[in-house]
């Protein structure tokens, strides 16, 4: 009893954990989400970035039994993506100190303007062009009509004759002939009285229109979110790449637009999807090796069990995995401890051709081989058995009775009993082959002695 039991213990062991070959879904990693129409992941500050690739260092987690497995997912960031994180930006200033924003807004010549609680883009003050004009007294003006309205207020400050001689401006040429009407209080009339304004090349430096001019250049007005997003991502250009920090710096859980993401690859700006191998146990004996020959990827003395996580993604499915238990061949008793993306899978054999419960354990009572038995010869006998029919079932040709007339209430009603004979002459060659099924059995047990 005993034994049995350690017999029955080996082999629940043995199966326990086991994993089935097939496809599986892993739970999707944190931060991603979105459907096939538009899937979309949001970065965080374990992630590391290269160029438009997010790598997601073991955020998914493998469903192999008895072991704790993660792999690594990366995610290509849509063409949209800079123009949703510069959104974001826009929405919340505070993260304009990360190292990559800063460089961004840089770029795009875009400052906060914490005093007045918005966003302006910034410009270096251009070089005036043009003419400028004089009022006579040291005062320039960049128009004709401005100088000569000043022209006109500073003469009669100027030469007023003791306030009763007036200048008042009538017009003013492109060319710079300033034209006032002088006159007198108390006398009749008036004279117009024409000035050639002095003009000079403009001086100094000076801003757009609307724009203020500040120590630290011109500022623009405000900025809506759609001019911040065309300044940071000018028609979502290629020439103007977002920095690779830009997308850890947004607020936490910040969804980006993704590409499909790729299942186990290499960090780096090309990922590519990687089997990976877990081991499952320890190294068991190859019953094929042969060390007559040489040792290689299918002769080696021990396989290694494990389970082959293949990345086997669709459309609707990003998070598909195909799991295949297969065996290693590997050269030493020595345990794999750390699971393998790296070594090529060609030499994997499925484990269901290579190794067996007995294969793995072939001393326990269960894959113990059965003797044998003599083969016995069988007695043979004949004898003489006479067959009579039995005619108590009726007539060959027999027909159906005739309906049954039975009165109610006056009238004669009809049962007819074309039904049951349609049902009797359906089960009649049935019971009949039944019959010769029995007789055959008693034939057979004819050959015990009477």
């Amino acid at each position: 009893m005993d034994r049995f039991s350690k017999l029955v213990a080996l082999a629940v062991l043995a199966t326990a954990g086991t994993v089935h070959a097939g496809y599986a879904q892993l739970a999707p990693p944190a931060g991603f989400g979105g459907s096939p129409a538009g899937w979309t992941f949001a970065p965080s500050a374990n992630d590391a970035t290269f160029g438009r690739v997010i790598h997601q260092p073991n955020g998914l987690k493998v469903p192999v039994p008895g072991t704790i497995t993660t792999m690594s997912a990366s995610y290509r960031l849509a063409a949209n993506a800079p123009r949703i994180a510069a959104a974001a930006i826009f929405a919340n200033p505070y993260v304009r100190l990360g190292v990559g924003i800063a460089s961004w807004l840089s770029t795009g010549k875009v400052v906060w303007d914490a005093a007045e609680g918005i966003w302006r883009q910034k410009a270096d003050p251009f070089d005036l062009n043009g003419l400028e004009w004089s009022n006579r007294y040291d005062q320039w003006f960049s128009t004709t009509t401005a100088a000569c309205q000043s022209y006109a207020v500073e003469h009669t400050a100027r030469n007023s004759q003791g306030g009763v001689a007036t200048y008042a401006f009538l017009s003013a040429d492109p060319s710079g002939l300033c034209r006032v009407e002088y006159s007198v209080s108390g006398q009749p009339g008036s004279n117009i009285f024409e000035y050639n304004l002095q003009s000079r090349d403009k001086q100094g430096k000076g801003c757009p229109s609307g724009w203020t001019q500040s120590p630290a250049g011109c500022l623009s007005p405000a900025l809506t979110q759609p001019q911040l997003v065309e300044l940071l991502n000018p028609a979502n250009s290629p020439g103007w790449p977002m920095p690779d920090l830009v997308p850890l710096e947004l607020p936490p859980g910040t969804p980006l637009p993704v590409e499909p993401p790729v299942i186990n690859p290499a960090p780096g700006p090309n990922p590519q999807p990687r089997p990976l191998f877990i081991p499952t146990g320890n190294p068991v004996p190859n019953p094929n090796y042969d060390p007559q020959q040489p040792p290689g990827p299918a002769n080696q003395p021990y396989f290694q069990p494990g389970v082959r996580v293949v990345p086997s993604p669709s459309a609707n499915e990003p998070w598909r995995v195909d799991l295949q238990p297969v065996n290693r061949p590997v050269s030493g008793p020595e345990p794999m401890t750390q699971p393998d993306s790296e070594t090529p899978p060609d030499a994997d054999k499925p484990s269901q051709e290579q190794l067996d419960f007995c294969v793995k354990n072939p001393d326990v009572l269960a894959c113990q081989k059965l003797d044998e038995p003599e083969a016995q010869e069988l007695p043979e006998s004949e004898k003489d058995i006479s067959i009579s029919p039995d005619g108590g079932w009726g007539a060959d040709n027999a027909a159906c009775p005739a309906p049954k007339l039975i009165t109610v209430q006056g009238r004669a009603i009809p049962i007819p009993f074309d039904l049951f004979c349609t049902w009797a002459s359906g089960m009649r060659p049935i019971i009949i082959a039944m019959a010769w099924l029995s007789a055959a059995f008693i034939l057979l047990g004819a050959r015990n002695e009477s």
